[in-house]
C-alpha cells in the first residue's frame, strides 16, 4: 500500500529515541518487552503528549480492568475495554473493526498482550494475532506500541512475536534507572542502533558512555577520599611525633647534685 503523501511526521515524544529508532514511523508497531507496567508508562506519557500537540487520534485497547485505571491520567485517549472478550478470534474481530472505523495516521496503545494467553488454546495464536495486527496497521498507514511481559511466554514464542513485527525494544530496569535497547528496526540502521541505552535526565547515553562516566566519576571521588585520609594520617603521626617528644621530656630525670 503506497502511503498517503499528507501524513504528519510521528514521533515518540523523545527526540533522542527518536534519532536512535529513525522513528517510529507510520506502519511501525513496535513490541516493549518489558518487566512491569511502570517500565511501559514513561514511554506512553511521552508519545500521548506528542500525539495531543500534533491532534492525532490515540486509542488504547485495556484487556483487564487494572490496566484501564492505569491510563487514565494519559490525554485524550479513546479506551476500548476488551477484558470481557474470552476468545482470540472474536477479540481479532474487534480490533479489526476498530481499525476500519479510523483513518491512517492513528495511533494505538496496546495492553499487555501476554496476559491474553489465558484466553488462547495455544502461544502460536499470539503470535499470529500479532502478525495481523502488524499487518493491519502498516497497510493503513497507523502505528502501534504493544505491551510484552517478560517470562510469561516461552523463548521461542518471543522470538516469533520478534520476526512478525517490524520494532522490538528490550526494556529494563537496573537499580531504579530504566534502560532500553533495540532488538530489531525493520528497514533501518545505524552504528548506534542496537546498543544498550539508559535514560537519564530526559537524555539517553549509550551504555559504554555511562560506564566509562561512572568509572570516571568513582576514581574521582575514590582519589579525594584517598587525599583525606592521607592528611588525616599524616596529621596524626605529627600529633603522635609531638606527644611522644613531650612525654620524652617528662620523663628525663633531674640532673644529680654534686656531693658537697
Amino acid at each position: 500500500m503506497t502511503p498517503p503523501t499528507n501524513l504528519r511526521a510521528l514521533s515518540s515524544g523523545f527526540e533522542s529515541l527518536d534519532s536512535i529508532l529513525e522513528g517510529p514511523q507510520w506502519g511501525d508497531t513496535v513490541v516493549f518487552h518489558l518487566s512491569s507496567p511502570e517500565e511501559y508508562y514513561p514511554f506512553l506519557e511521552l508519545v500521548s503528549n506528542f500525539l495531543k500537540a500534533q491532534n492525532i487520534p490515540l486509542h488504547y485497547f485495556a484487556f483487564s480492568e487494572k490496566s484501564v485505571s492505569f491510563v487514565t491520567g494519559l490525554p485524550r485517549l479513546i479506551i476500548h475495554n476488551l477484558s470481557c472478550i474470552q476468545n482470540l478470534e472474536r477479540l481479532s474481530e474487534e480490533l479489526s473493526q476498530v481499525f476500519a472505523q479510523n483513518d491512517s495516521a492513528t495511533f494505538y496503545i496496546f495492553d499487555n498482550v501476554s496476559e491474553l494467553i489465558r484466553i488462547a488454546s495455544a502461544e502460536k495464536e499470539l503470535v499470529i494475532l500479532l502478525q495481523k495486527i502488524s499487518t493491519e496497521l502498516a497497510e493503513r498507514q497507523a502505528a502501534a506500541y504493544v505491551a510484552l511481559e517478560r517470562n510469561l511466554l516461552s523463548n521461542a514464542t518471543v522470538a516469533q512475536i520478534r520476526d512478525a513485527v517490524p520494532v522490538f525494544l528490550d526494556i529494563q530496569s537496573v537499580d531504579n534507572a530504566l534502560y532500553f535497547q533495540p532488538i530489531k528496526v525493520q528497514g533501518r540502521y545505524s552504528v548506534h542502533m542496537f546498543k544498550r541505552y539508559r535514560i537519564l535526565e530526559g537524555d539517553v547515553q549509550p551504555e559504554s558512555a555511562l560506564d566509562f562516566e561512572d568509572y570516571a566519576r568513582t576514581l574521582e571521588k575514590k582519589s579525594k577520599e584517598f587525599l583525606e585520609l592521607y592528611a588525616q594520617k599524616r596529621d596524626v603521626e605529627k600529633d603522635l611525633k609531638k606527644k611522644v617528644f613531650e612525654l620524652s621530656l617528662s620523663t628525663i630525670s633531674p640532673p644529680l647534685c654534686s656531693a658537697r
